[in-house]
């Protein structure tokens, strides 16, 4: 047996210019998302890259497992972002994430870093789902174009791909809608998983004897190695994720010549690795975009970590950190690596905001409009071409800022702002717009990426409840506690958020207060508090919700609600001590409990009408081939009820569903609603979780969840109905109706 303990791999990430550049790839197929096969290459790095002349390897991008405030694009390397994680924190700073996502439009951000591995993150799926949820939203709220996905964990096998699942349904369960990823990542290490042992273990939250039974001989397997791709492609197929690029984010050999990983077979493996990387296609799982590659980017470990150096001899780094000549695994690398680049060029908007950031945005206020345009290529710009930023209020144009370009240069070697000033518009339909190369003065091969826009919106999130003095309350035996809540909101919109008020609830809905916020900026955020005097003995749960002007039309109201467990306790009361084990949350099992809730029967079959029976189309739904047509009636009421059961063992019980909506009204009051209720069999009103009209009709789907574990047990009647006035009527839309109940196995 092997004396030491395999630490988990590091993370490293990739900024992946996916859908930007599309060049002749003589090398592969035509189809290819990398116009210079090398950009597919990376590594990980301990020491700043400004240390090492990295120019012989000719990779196209690296990390250093951090979030570095300025980092260096040496040879216009890409950077990528990682935020680690701890359970209920995350580091760096929204400040600094804020910085640095404003100042590298378009980069790559993974959440967390082998987030199941025990020695790293080391979160359960109900811990990381929340912080991918709320570092997801943030980085999308100051840059649209950000590319953001999950950590990778240390390998695709069964039991890490169980702990992937788990996040997967909970965030589902919770939020009503799939995890949102722009790509999926893992790390593609050959490791056993087996508790106390060598290897990264079990992941947390996952409870097994043990995973994979690897053996140290098998851990440079390239069979392995391409059964692991397999089957995350697998993996995506099978949730929906197939046209999604997949990355290798960290893989290589960890072993050294002592344990049987000579120079010659680990550089074996690493030219191995990249001969099936750059080949390996499948026609029903790979990326239809990138020649159906099973993988589209890939980052070696390591340039130059010496962690390993000090068990014997280890040949996997790059180059020497101590004198930072190549080694000969690196001279092996630059050899393969450098003859695959290819030169061209890509002119693209990255950024488009207002500015200053968190202003107030009133109408009529006036605004910085900036526009940021860059080459994506490997080789310089030499001719020129115009960029023109504007804006559109009601379909009226307004030009901001026109602007000649004689050139740029590379990609990270410079690029050009372009900015105007701009009235905000008395109307939510607006969009900030920048145009680039109109007129095709510059010779590239891809110009689906020639223009950016910011469209106007409202996103109210709540992004923290905490309680003081803690989650434990102490206080003297006969005595109650006093505690102050305060609420954290955030804007993740590009308009205003006025009139706007957080409403306290305590416990079983007792009203502790509502709070009235000033008016909230894009990217801005504030805080109110209450305080809560007299709490008894025991736990608590305190519920904020965050209620906008009824004149705005929000993005996402999903997340406007937020909760905080506390426990009172007299000081002399004995609490025993409880271990940090991991949960298993493997042991939820969850089904669905409506019938043809995505109407994929075509017809409204399981459902019983209210009213004018809906119309079922085939065209236009939310994601699927059915949805529901509720409308174009006037004085008229059309919907659907269904009977449900949630059985009395669901600890958690969950309603989603999507609804879109278009209507003819021009009176800014409501006149046609659409409403989802919970009633009892008899017919009374249980409770109201949806409640829209004319003025949230605004063309486009939206998503909505809502949590009814409370009701375990209890047999009610779903209630979807749309009430139509006399006149202009409005058309609602309805999606993917889903109620699903988890049970936890004890057993």
């Amino acid at each position: 047996m092997i004396g030491w303990l395999v630490r988990c791999a590091a993370l490293v990430a990739i900024m992946t210019l996916a859908g930007r550049a599309v060049a002749s790839e003589t090398l592969f197929d035509q189809r290819t998302l990398y116009p210079s096969p090398n950009e597919r290459f990376g590594f990980g790095a301990i020491a700043p890259l400004s240390t090492y002349d990295v120019s012989e390897l000719q990779a196209g991008w690296y990390l250093n497992w951090g979030v570095p405030v300025n980092p260096t694009h040496p040879g216009g390397m890409n950077v990528a972002y990682v935020v680690r994680l701890q359970p209920g924190a995350f580091s760096p700073s929204k400040a600094t994430i804020g910085q640095v996502v404003r100042a590298d439009p378009g980069a790559l951000w993974f959440i967390g870093n082998e987030p199941e591995c025990i020695f790293q993150d080391g979160l359960r799926p109900e811990e990381y789902a929340p912080l991918y949820y709320e570092l997801y939203g943030f980085i999308k709220a100051h840059d649209p174009t950000a590319r953001v996905a999950v950590g990778g964990v240390v390998e695709p096998t069964a039991l890490r791909l169980r702990w992937l699942e788990a996040v997967w349904t909970l965030y589902q369960a919770r939020y009503g809608r799939e995890l949102p990823a722009d790509l999926w990542n893992i790390h593609n290490f050959v490791l056993q998983e087996v508790p106390g042992d060598w290897g990264p273990d079990i992941p947390a939250g996952i409870c097994a004897p043990w995973g994979a039974l690897y053996s140290v001989s098998q851990h440079g397997s390239l069979a392995i190695f391409a059964e692991h791709v397999l089957a995350m492609r697998r993996w995506m197929a099978a949730h929906g994720q197939r046209d999604k690029p997949l990355v290798i984010s960290e893989y290589g050999i960890l072993f050294n010549e002592e344990n049987g990983f000579s120079l010659a077979k680990t550089r074996a493996f690493m030219q191995g690795s990249f001969d099936y990387l750059l080949s390996a296609t499948d026609p029903d799982l790979g990326l239809p975009a990138d020649g159906d590659r099973l993988v589209q980017q890939w980052l070696w470990y390591s340039l130059d970590d010496d962690a390993f150096t000090g068990w014997g001899t280890y040949w996997a780094n790059l180059l020497n950190p101590d004198t930072g000549a190549l080694t000969p695994v690196g001279q092996a690398w630059s050899a393969y690596v450098k003859p695959l680049f290819l030169p061209y060029v890509d002119v693209a908007p990255l950024a488009l905001r207002m500015e200053p950031v968190g202003a107030t945005v009133a109408p009529g206020s006036s605004v910085i409009a900036r526009g940021f345009v860059a080459n994506l290529g490997n080789t310089p710009i030499s001719q020129p071409f115009t960029a023109t930023l504007f804006a559109e209020t009601n379909g009226v144009r307004q030009d901001l800022a026109v602007r000649q370009i004689a050139g740029l240069p590379a990609r990270h070697g410079g690029g050009v702002w372009i900015e105007g000033p701009w009235t905000i518009p008395d109307s939510d339909r607006w969009a900030l717009r920048i145009e680039v190369d109109v007129a095709g003065q510059v010779s590239e091969t891809n110009r689906t990426n020639n223009e950016l826009a910011v469209v106007g919106s409202v996103n109210a999130h709540l992004s923290g409840l905490n309680v003081a003095p803690g989650p434990i309350v102490l206080v003297e035996p006969g005595t109650t506690a006093s505690v102050t809540i305060t609420a954290q909101v955030e804007n993740w919109g590009t308009l205003d958020a006025p009139g706007a008020e957080i409403v306290f609830v305590a416990d079983h809905g007792q009203p502790l207060g509502t709070s009235a916020l000033a008016t909230i900026g894009p990217r801005g955020s504030a805080a109110a508090s209450v305080r809560w005097e007299g709490v008894p003995l025991g736990w608590h749960v305190v519920t904020a919700t965050v209620r906008l002007a009824p004149d705005l039309n929000e993005v996402d109201s999903n997340d406007n609600v937020a909760q905080a467990r506390f426990f009172v306790a007299a000081s002399r009361l004995f609490l025993p001590g409880t271990p940090a084990g991991r949960a298993c949350t493997d042991r939820y099992t969850c089904r669905k409990m409506l019938a043809n809730g995505g109407f994929e029967q075509g017809s409204l079959a399981g459902w019983s009408v209210i009213g004018i029976a809906p119309t079922i189309l085939d065209f236009g739904c939310y994601h699927s081939d059915f949805c529901a047509y509720l409308g174009g009636f006037n004085s008229a009421q059309t919907g659907l009820r269904q009977r449900v059961t949630i059985p009395a063992d669901a600890t958690l019980a969950t309603l989603s569903l999507a609804w879109g909506g278009v209507t003819a009204e021009t009176r800014t009051t409501a006149q046609d609603h659409l409403t989802v209720e919970l009633r009892e069999l008899d017919g009374r009103l249980l409770r109201t979780l949806l409640a829209v009209d004319n003025r949230h009709a605004v063309r486009r789907w939206d998503a909505n969840g809502f949590d009814l574990s409370d009701l375990a047990g209890r047999t009610v009647e779903i209630h979807i109905v749309a009430t139509l006035d006399d006149s202009a009527p409005t058309q609602f839309f309805l999606d993917n109706i889903s109620l699903q109940g988890c049970q936890f196995d004890p057993s």
